[in-house]
């Protein structure tokens, strides 16, 4: 077997080195080595910045399946010409929609969908890479969305069905947000591809919201979003498709100008076993999860119920509802994108220190003159107070609400 430890094969990979001993004789080697050293370069490289514009699209197909899991949470206050048309046909019985259990089944069937996608996605990524497995996601994401609006007429496990499907479509967005940076971003970019990608939560909140109250309160009605949604989801994840790959060395409109920087700095990443147990024992992985189970906790509560409860608790126009709901997502958007770019230029501090310089700066919001933002803070806060609080404080007393704060 020919051996491939010459100089002239230093830019080869692991996986180059091994496929190529995988052939017969010396000559064929040395044709496949001319192949594999080749990039085919188009001469549109989007000014040397082809990775900014991986970084919006995937915004856009991250931002899309989250729309599509989120827009019942909408809808739930405008689907009342459903219990209309069931009396209509039915002379006694009841329609699902005027149970609370069967709303919170659809409610929660989401984050079963999304469960059960996120178990094999780490393993499928491995094998098949992030534009294959994001695209099925996507596509079921897009499905669940367009046929929505036919199973609410059809049966409530239908709707289960296609709310699964869009727990399908988000299951792995947490994933791809944590690799691309890693993939795509140079190394001093890291931070503000995290800000910009993960804001794709923040953004679903923004668009759909005030988008679902202008079409559920006009002549289109609350099934058009729906479509509208949906087909945006198909267009994004085929041109994803078409134009995404899982390397930059092997996109051709990467110029090798833009590949040396993106690849500046990054070490080799060796494939070895993953220490699951060490990682879930470990004090640093748990507190960041303690973590996000906090900050997920009240997203959770905003994004499932905040419409529902300016609705119906503080009687908002459907109108009033969307754009409201959408404010606190707003002003989390813009502290994500200035605090991306931030933790970017502080590179002479540590991850510790990043947090606590922000968490404590934040904290000082309070104190003149920037008491005034402070109020801003609070007035977005306040309308939602009782809702967060009451289910822990059933007795409403000063020592309820003490325990739960």
């Amino acid at each position: 077997m020919p051996s491939l430890n010459s100089s002239s094969y230093s830019h080869l990979n692991s996986d180059d080195v091994d496929f190529l001993e995988s052939e017969n004789t010396e000559s064929e080697i040395s044709i496949q080595i001319e192949n594999v050293g080749k990039r085919s370069v188009s001469k549109f490289v989007f000014g040397h910045r082809t990775r900014l514009f991986i970084m919006v699209l995937l915004l856009f197909c991250l931002t899309l399946p989250q729309i599509n899991s989120i827009t019942f949470n909408f809808t739930v206050i405008c689907m009342e010409d459903l219990v209309e048309n069931f009396y209509t046909k039915n002379l006694s019985g009841t329609h699902w929609m005027e149970s609370t259990t069967h709303k919170s089944f659809i409610f929660s069937s989401t984050a079963i969908g999304a469960v059960i996608g996120l178990i094999p996605s780490v393993p499928l990524i491995d094998q098949l890479g992030i534009r294959i497995v994001l695209t099925v996601s996507g596509f079921l994401s897009a499905i669940g969305s367009l046929f929505f609006p036919l199973a609410v007429d059809y049966n409530f496990y239908a709707v289960i069905v296609c709310r699964i499907l869009q727990g399908l479509g988000i299951s792995i967005v947490f994933t791809v947000v944590g690799v691309i940076p890693g993939v795509w971003a140079a190394e001093n970019e890291t931070g503000t591809f995290l800000a910009i990608l993960s804001c794709a939560f923040q953004l679903s909140m923004i668009i759909c919201m005030p988008v679902s109250g202008l079409l559920c309160d006009s002549d289109l009605g609350w099934r058009s979003i729906y479509y509208i949604f949906g087909i945006l989801t198909l267009f994004s994840y085929f041109l994803f498709f078409y134009f995404y790959t899982d390397s930059p060395r092997f996109h051709r409109n990467v110029s090798e100008k833009e590949l040396k920087k993106i690849e500046s700095g990054k070490l080799e990443i060796l494939k070895e076993g993953v220490p699951y147990f060490e990682i879930c024992t470990d004090l640093t992985v748990l507190m960041a999860w303690l973590s996000v189970l906090g900050g997920n906790f009240g997203f959770t509560i905003l994004t499932l119920y905040g419409p529902t409860y300016l609705k119906n608790v503080l009687h908002f126009d459907v109108k009033e509802t969307g754009f409201a709901t959408a404010l606190p997502f707003i002003l989390s958007a813009l502290v994500k994108f200035a605090a991306g770019r931030i933790s970017d230029k502080m590179e002479h501090l540590s991850e510790k220190q990043h947090i606590l310089s922000i968490s404590g700066g934040l904290y000082q919001l309070h104190r003149d003159p920037f008491s005034f933002f402070y109020r801003i803070f609070y007035a977005v806060a306040f309308p939602f107070r009782d809702y967060y609080c009451r289910p822990f404080c059933d007795g409403g007393t000063g020592e309820d609400y003490e325990l739960v704060l």
